[in-house]
Formats: structure tokens, C-alpha cells, sequence
């Protein structure tokens, strides 16, 4: 939904001098967060206001009314089950766990969600029929009753034997037969349960969902429920499970002061952005209302603020890329961090996403790293070891999804929504046309209406974000030859210069990932190093220097310029491990590969020029061409090499 918004200030141009020269650029750049010119406060008991706000609902209608608009609300009644007509047939009736939710492979589409009451809100908004603020209602009711449902402690030790680990004093000769777990209703996923959560982190998620419904439902509500869900909100005080693998339950409650100080937590944990992300946004939608103590809500807000910059400097790069890896940082973002930010905007005239590329680049990553299969299926290199997460974009559940339906509204222009509007054609639209992606959760649908970029013609993102892009800060380097179909060639390779810096563990630094014709190879041995050199050329070639432990310097080279007669060569000079390294371990063997029609292939050569040795990684269609010495330099086809000691020369 296009809302009047300040100009942008990073352009294309202003992303690759913050690649190149971070420092300079952040020096010169905004204030960070920049306020929202003509930003209008909102009243008390002024609602919407987190994502639209009430002068926005009858164009928001307009939008419900187009082609795509029409297909975005079909999906959110499918979402609902009943075509959001009536309360879901399936619940969930699973006591809450911390790890191994049942309710997700067991229910299907349509069963309860945490975020029906939000979905149920946006229907209320399109259509101002109060029976959909009434079904919100229902479903938070459920929600927030302890005592809905009830079993016997001995029941989930008799079926989770290898689950259960009971933590705490109450544990301590308790009479399990008799000790009830009791608990309200469970989301699709047991682990989001309202009164009992399966960890703190799932509060915060949901505290931003439910602030949602609050949101969309106010003006249909009483003022009894209102203020009901102001206190479940600033007055949550419920244990988490204290009978599961890790449970935190032992350590005591849940309060929306703990999620706003980030627990425990660091930013550079998956858990931070959720636990801040969801409270920010549940502040928001409360801030001024009737039951909402300003004394309260105002400095947890500023503090939200404070954790929000922490979040996008110590946790996350300049350019997306996550101290835990990619995999963990789904929960950080997904979950409530990218819509707290476009709730900041709309909602408290803080703009965190214009002034910089950190928060843009939360989501334009993907518009960088994905490489789609001919199926659609959304493959990128995701770096080991790391906490989980395969190597492709996986919908189904609460922190995997909402890249485009919630990233949507937190980029800085038109041109960054249509770069990611051209990969999700290319990839996930092609898996399931007319999802919005919107999967599951129905707040996503919801959204998905506020921010999809309805009307808009995709855009090549090669011709937006450029072909090379880098975090300096995470030492994260991004090589991309095009942006066409499935043979399209990607390289990129993670320095962390910082060393093991993820809360729980991250990616080793020296790894890297060569992708194309539909083949995908990803590798490393441990490197942490600074770049002391890097160079980026158009056509997405260049070149990052790198320091050994010992001192020496090396070099890798990504070359596209098909002069070597291969699609794409990467050349390290020094490289940070043996030949013999590449298959030492069965379990981390790195070899060619071939396509199984034989249309392509990715190849390795090993050469030593004037005593300096080099590994060589060619994809191409044919035969590779040959590596060898030549006077000094590395030839590879008909392209040269040379290596000064410091950096690759490419052609020279």
C-alpha cells in the first residue's frame, strides 16, 4: 500500500559507495532514524495505526478491489478456513512444548493460528461487519483463558521420555499424576501458546500478532476488551514450559520488560530481533490508549529504539547478512523485527530503513542471494555450522516466511519492491501461484494486501542493487553474474573477520559457494580475516584479498568475462586449504560435480606458478578449459591472472 514517504536517500549509487567506503558514507549519512516528515501522532484510541492508518483504510478497500487485491483476500479466507466466515474447525489441543511441536504436520491449512484474530481484524476493516471483530475476539478469549486445557504431568513425561527434563523447585518431588499443566489455546504450533509459552522468544511474536488484531478490531471492540487486551499485553507475567530440552521456564516468568531488554540475549542471537521486534510493535499499537500508563510504555519504547539500532549494526551487517547465519536469522527478522520497522514508520515517525542499507538489506538479500531452480524453488548458499536452516526457502512455519509480504514494506523505494517483486516471480510464485507469500499464517495475507507492490512491473535487480555487494562488516562478499533463469552464476564467500561472534555458534569464516547451470557447490576451511583488498566490476567479476594466519597474504579472483572460455572461473591464490583438505572428511568431501544431461559442469584444477599455489573453479558447458603456468602468471583458457602479492590481477 503506497503511503507518502520522505524521498530516498539510498539509492543504488549510494549502496555500492557504502560497499566500498562504509565508513565515509556513514559518516555523511542522516540521522539514523530519521524522522518522518509530516508524521501526524496519533491520537488515544486512534486505530489502525501500526502498518495504515484510518485515513488510508478506504484506498486500502480500493486496493482489496483489484485484480491482485481480489487474489490476496481469497487467500487470507483460505488461510482462516470457513472462507473467514466462522471460527476453524481444527485447534490444536497439544500441551506446549519447547522442541518437537507435533501440531504443524498434523493440522492442516485453516487450523488455528495465533494470527486468525488479525486476520479476522483486516475482514473487519474491508468489509466494517462487526461479526469479524467478534471472531477476533473469540479466538483471543481462547487465547488468553489459562485454564482451557489441562493434562497431567505424568502424561508428557509417559509420552516425551527423552523430552522430558523438568526444571525448577516445583519439580522437586512432585506427584506427577497430580501436577496439571494447564494452558489456553495452542497455535497450529504449540510452542506459541499464549499462557504457556514453549520459550520467551515465542512472546514476543505473538505479542506483536495479537497487538495487530487490537489494532484492526478497536473501533468494534468495548472498551472492557480493549483495556483487557492492553493488560495481557503490559501486564504478561506467564511461565514459559519447564519440563523440555533447554525450557527457561526455571528462570521465571515472561514480561514485556524482559522481551524489550532482550533477556538473556545478545543481537547477535535469533532470539533478540523477536523478542524486540514483537514487543515494539505491541508497544506501539497500546502507546496513548485507555489502560496504556505513558510512565510505562514510553521509556520501554525508547529502549526498543535503542535495541532496534543494536540489532542492525551488532547483530546484522551493512548489506544482510546475520552473526548466526542465514538460517537463524529468519527468527530474528521474520518473525516481528521487519514489521516493527514498518510500524516505527507509520506508527512513531521513526524511519530506521531509508537512511542506510542495514535495515533494506533484511530483505533486498535474497533479491541478491536466491538462484531459483527451473521448479521455482528458492535456493542460497546457507554456511555451516549453524544453528538450522536448509539451503532453500522453506514456508511453512512462523520464522521462515513473510520475506516479501512483510519486506515489502520496509524498503526505502519502488525500484528495490520491484527488484524483489522480479525474484519472487522467478522463484516462489512459480511454486504456488497466488500465495502472496502468505503460507499458513494469516496475518501474512493481511499484510500482504497493505504492502504487496499491486500494479508494479518487476525489475531486473541486477539493474537496482548492482552484481556486487558486500557486508564489510560481517566480511560477507557477493559476486553475481545475472539475473535470468536457473543457470545464472553466483559466488560468494564469508570472511568473518570477527571470528566466532553468533550467540550460540556461527558459520566458520573461509567458506564460500559457487552456484550455476543448476548446480550448487558450497565448502570451506576456517579462515578469519579482514578484506585488504577488494575490488567490484560491473559485470559482477572482482577481487578480495585476504591475510593467512601466518601473516602471508592471498587472494580470491571471480571472473565472468567468459574470456577463459568458461561461463565463470574463480581463482584463489594461497587458498586457506590443501587439495588434500577438499576430501579429507567423508562427511565435508568437496568435488566436481556434473550435470546428469551433461549440460554443464563445475571443475577444479590445481597449479603452482613461481611457487605460488592456486585452486581453480570453472563452471561451463563443455570442456574446461586447461589451467597452466605461463611466464609468471596463471592462464587459464585464453584469460590471464597475475597475483602481487597482495591482490589478483584479472587480464593482466
Amino acid at each position: 500500500m503506497k503511503r507518502k514517504e520522505p524521498a530516498p536517500k539510498a539509492t543504488g549509487a549510494y549502496l555500492l559507495l557504502a560497499m566500498c567506503v562504509a565508513g565515509a558514507a556513514f559518516a555523511e549519512a542522516p540521522p539514523w532514524p530519521a524522522a518522518v516528515p509530516g508524521f501526524i501522532e496519533p491520537r488515544a484510541g486512534e486505530h489502525p495505526r501500526l502498518f495504515f492508518r484510518k485515513a488510508d483504510v478506504p484506498a486500502l478497500r480500493e486496493r482489496a478491489r483489484t485484480p491482485e487485491g481480489q487474489k490476496i483476500v481469497a487467500r487470507l479466507r483460505h488461510l482462516l478456513g470457513n472462507n473467514g466466515e466462522a471460527l476453524p474447525e481444527h485447534w490444536n489441543d497439544r500441551y506446549p512444548v519447547n522442541i518437537g511441536a507435533k501440531g504443524p504436520d498434523a493440522l492442516p491449512v485453516g487450523a488455528f493460528t495465533f494470527t486468525h484474530p488479525a486476520g479476522y481484524g483486516m475482514l473487519y476493516q474491508l468489509t466494517g461487519e462487526r461479526k469479524y471483530a467478534d471472531l477476533a475476539r473469540q479466538g483471543l478469549e481462547r487465547m488468553f483463558d489459562p485454564n482451557r486445557y489441562s493434562v497431567p504431568a505424568a502424561r508428557i513425561k509417559q509420552e516425551r521420555p527423552n523430552q522430558w527434563q523438568p526444571k525448577g523447585p516445583r519439580w522437586d518431588n512432585a506427584d506427577l499424576d497430580k501436577t496439571l499443566i494447564t494452558f489456553g489455546q495452542p497455535d497450529r504450533d504449540e510452542r506459541y501458546t499464549w499462557t504457556r509459552p514453549g520459550a520467551s522468544l515465542r512472546v514476543g511474536v505473538m505479542m506483536a500478532w495479537v497487538a495487530f488484531a487490537y489494532d484492526l478490531c478497536y473501533d468494534a471492540w468495548d472498551d472492557d476488551f480493549r483495556q483487557r487486551v492492553v493488560r495481557e499485553i503490559l501486564d504478561y507475567d506467564h511461565l514459559p514450559v519447564d519440563y523440555d530440552p533447554y525450557a527457561e521456564g526455571h528462570k521465571g516468568t515472561v514480561t514485556i520488560e524482559k522481551l524489550v531488554n532482550g533477556g538473556p540475549f545478545p543481537p547477535q542471537s535469533n532470539h533478540f530481533g523477536a523478542y524486540i521486534g514483537g514487543s515494539g510493535i505491541a508497544l506501539l499499537a497500546v502507546r496513548h490508549d485507555p489502560g496504556a500508563d505513558p510512565k510505562k510504555v514510553e521509556p520501554l519504547l525508547d529502549k526498543v529504539g535503542k535495541q532496534a539500532i543494536r540489532l542492525l549494526t551488532e547483530g546484522f551487517g551493512d548489506h544482510g547478512y546475520f552473526a548466526e547465519g542465514h538460517g537463524p536469522s529468519h527468527m530474528s527478522v521474520n518473525t516481528a523485527f521487519v514489521p516493527f520497522l514498518q510500524a516505527a514508520r507509520v506508527a512513531w515517525g521513526r524511519d530506521f530503513i531509508t537512511p542506510r542499507p542495514n535495515a533494506q538489506w533484511l530483505t533486498l538479500r535474497w533479491a541478491m542471494e536466491i538462484v531459483p531452480d527451473e521448479s521455482g524453488k528458492a535456493w542460497y548458499p546457507n554456511y555451516y555450522p549453524s544453528t538450522y536452516g536448509p539451503d532453500h526457502k522453506d514456508r511453512e512455519n512462523m520464522s521462515a516466511g513473510g520475506d516479501w509480504s512483510q519486506g515489502f514494506g520496509a524498503l526505502a523505494n519502488d525500484d528495490q519492491k520491484a527488484a524483489m517483486l522480479w525474484m519472487y516471480r522467478a522463484s516462489l510464485d512459480k511454486q504456488t501461484p497466488d500465495a502472496f507469500d502468505a503460507f499458513l499464517y494469516p496475518h501474512r495475507a493481511a499484510l500482504a494486501l497493505v504492502n504487496w507492490p499491486i500494479g508494479m512491473e518487476p525489475k531486473n535487480p541486477g539493474q537496482v542493487i548492482g552484481h556486487v555487494n558486500a557486508d564489510r562488516h560481517m566480511g560477507h562478499y557477493m559476486f553475481r553474474k545475472s539475473w535470468k533463469d536457473a543457470d545464472d552464476l553466483y559466488f560468494t564467500l564469508f570472511l568473518n573477520p570477527k571470528g566466532a561472534h553468533g550467540f550460540v555458534r556461527s558459520a566458520r569464516g573461509g567458506q564460500f559457494a559457487f552456484y550455476g547451470l543448476g548446480l550448487r557447490a558450497r565448502w570451506g576451511a576456517r579462515l578469519n580475516s579482514e578484506a585488504t583488498v577488494f575490488e567490484a566490476f560491473p559485470d559482477g567479476s572482482g577481487v578480495v584479498g585476504f591475510t593467512h594466519a601466518d601473516g602471508k597474504a592471498g587472494a580470491v579472483a571471480v571472473d565472468y568475462s567468459e574470456k577463459s572460455g568458461a561461463l565463470g572461473v574463480v581463482v584463489m591464490a594461497r587458498p586457506w586449504f590443501t587439495p588434500e583438505a577438499r576430501t579429507a572428511t567423508n562427511w565435508n568431501r568437496f568435488l566436481p560435480q556434473s550435470r546428469r544431461d551433461g549440460k554443464g559442469a563445475l571443475s577444479f584444477q590445481d597449479v603452482e606458478v613461481d611457487g605460488v599455489p592456486y585452486f581453480v573453479m570453472t563452471i561451463q558447458r563443455g570442456e574446461p578449459p586447461k589451467a597452466v603456468a605461463d611466464g609468471g602468471k596463471l592462464r587459464v583458457g585464453a584469460q590471464v591472472y597475475s597475483f602481487d602479492g597482495k591482490g589478483l590481477k584479472i587480464g593482466q
